[in-house]
Order: C-alpha cells, then structure tokens, then sequence
C-alpha cells in the first residue's frame, strides 16, 4: 500500500463571511486534509455579528487558528459591552487565540513572524524585504505561512535579493529550492487559499467557491 503524502489546508482574512469559510473546509475535506490552519481576520470588526458563524465552522472543524488585527478589534468593541451582537463564548474564543503557532518547522501568523518582540503590532506590519531577510537571518531553512496581505505569493532569495512570486490558483510551487520562504495564502474573501503538502515541500494555491 502506498503511503499518502501529509497534506494541510491554509485559509486566512475571512473577515466575517462564513460562506468562504465553509466552502474552503469541504475543499480541505475533499483534498484529504490532516490539519487546517486559519491565519486571522476570522471576523470583520464592521460587522461583529458574523462573528457567531464564523467561530462556530472554525471549531467545529477543530481548525488551528491564529489571531488577526480584526479579530482583536472585535474582542475590544465588544468585551463586557452586553451589546448581544456577539456570543460570549465567541468572545472567548477569539481573546483566547494565539499570536503565532508553529508546527514542523514552519511558522503560522496574520502578519508578522515577530510575534513575541513586537505584540499586538505584528498583526498589522507590513512584511516589507527588510523583515523578510529578518526573518531570514534567523530561520535559515524557514518557512513562514501569513495572511493580512490578500494576493497570494511567495518571497524567497534569488541572486541575494528577495524576489516576491505571485500564486495563481491550481500552480504547484516547489519549495526545497526556496528555503527559507514566506509564503502569503491569499485571502478568502478573494477566493484563495494554500495547500501545503509537507513531506513533498510544495505549496498549490486553490480556488475556492
């Protein structure tokens, strides 16, 4: 019997929409996903009542989640403010949600790597060529999984120099060679999402809905 390959779902920046959401679970599903990851921005801090929906496919489907600057903002416009627009257990959940996670070497955050010296402000700093070679310098055979920008694409070094490469849905990229590598999953509210497959070291973008 042939061993199948260890394959893992990348969403992110649903912001509020739980149609997306759903739609790229049953993609996962279909593709034999062993895990799920959402990079933040669950929820839009312009319409907190989605929130509910949101949260509940999200762990329902035990997806791992980290936290984006939206989904902070929900939790302070709404914590202890009885306003009824978002559940208190909802509320929880997303106060509760990491920074940043990291699983097989690869790290996962909305925006920036740089969780634990920067705080709430990773969430929102761009990931410019100065903090993608900082990032660099420091995981040398790294690969950063990221949302908050919401075209998908990859930066990794060639002749010396970050060299960014858009993703277009269906296209398989081959990692090894592009060690260390950031790769930005694209947002679902534009119809993107990633699949990794780990043992293979590729990425696909897909197209969802």
């Amino acid at each position: 019997m042939k061993d199948r390959s260890l394959l893992v779902g990348i969403m992110a920046d649903s912001h509020g929409r739980s149609e997306p959401i759903g739609a790229a679970l049953e993609a996962f599903r279909s593709l034999g996903c062993e895990r799920v990851y959402h990079l933040g921005d669950v929820c839009d801090s312009m319409i907190p009542q989605t929130a509910n929906a949101c949260v509940d496919l999200l762990a329902q489907a035990n997806v791992f989640v980290v936290k984006g600057n939206n989904d902070h903002a929900v939790v302070v416009n709404q914590w202890g403010m009885n306003t009824g627009l978002v559940r208190e257990d909802v509320l929880q959940y997303l106060k509760d949600l990491p920074k940043s996670l990291e699983w097989r070497g690869a790290d996962f955050a909305h925006s920036l790597p740089f969780t634990k010296e920067m705080g709430l402000s990773a969430m929102v700093g761009p990931m410019t060529d100065a903090q993608t070679l900082r990032y660099f310098s420091l995981k040398k055979n790294g690969l950063f999984f990221r949302g908050h920008s919401h075209d998908p694409a990859a930066a990794y070094l060639a002749n010396g120099r970050v060299h960014s490469q858009s993703l277009e849905p269906g296209r398989t990229l081959p990692l090894e060679d592009r060690l260390p590598c950031v790769v930005t999953c694209g947002a679902l509210t534009r119809g993107y999402a990633t699949l990794w497959n780990p043992d293979a070291c590729t990425i696909t973008c897909l197209s969802i809905g």
